[in-house]
């Protein structure tokens, strides 16, 4: 049985969205935003809805992320899936299959990174615009053509991401809340190190 690729790729995306950090302001800049975040760690819920807004998954679980592409996310509930990358390689182990899954992050993954981690592309791939709502700012990334990936809204309170709302590659809503973000930590390499269980499936991806 092999693991849910929809998972992985949910997961990949709820890591690159989180590439920022700055406080709320008038004058907000979304390029010091993406530009002073240098590591986190933070607490998530993810709910996927389908079209009739019907609740699809509810996933929980928790991340470390440290500049440039080095991250660690594990669901904890209701499957227990972790994922690590060290910039180059992405490993994800399914703890209750001991399963482990090594592949190069696929090239829509490395899309959403670029995207928020660099500025000038950024400007090149979205229209983006920033708008306070109540004591929240929002920022909204339209792509410019449909070779880009889908809208995508951020939600900031107070200098931390509060909330993620996304449509995947099926149409469905994908909402994703943090709690205890706390950005620029000291994040150790180690963190990021992923050591195989003794006797698990090992399955590496040849095709990326």
């Amino acid at each position: 049985m092999k693991i849910n690729n929809t998972v992985i790729k949910l997961s990949i995306l709820i890591y690159t969205l989180l590439l920022s950090g700055n406080a709320l302001s008038l004058d907000f800049s979304y390029q010091k935003f993406i530009f002073e975040l240098k590591s986190f760690s933070t607490l998530f819920q993810q709910v996927v809805n389908d079209e009739d807004g019907k609740l699809v998954q509810k996933n929980y679980g928790n991340m470390v992320y440290k500049k440039p592409k080095k991250f660690r996310i594990e669901y904890v509930v209701p499957n227990n899936i972790l994922l690590v990358s060290d910039g180059d390689f992405l490993t994800t182990y399914d703890k209750d299959l001991n399963q482990v899954v090594i592949s190069k992050i696929d090239e829509e993954s490395n899309k959403i990174i670029e995207m928020l981690s660099d500025f000038d592309s950024i400007k090149r791939k979205y229209m983006y615009s920033a708008h306070r709502v109540n004591k929240d700012i929002l920022v909204e990334f339209i792509p410019k053509d449909s070779a880009t990936s889908g809208e995508i809204f951020l939600l900031i309170n107070n200098g931390r991401i509060k909330e993620i709302n996304f449509y995947n590659e099926i149409n469905q809503k994908v909402t994703v809340k943090f709690d205890k973000f706390e950005k620029n930590i000291n994040v150790k390499g180690a963190v990021f190190n992923f050591k195989i269980p003794k006797e698990a499936d090992v399955l590496v991806n040849k095709d990326d």
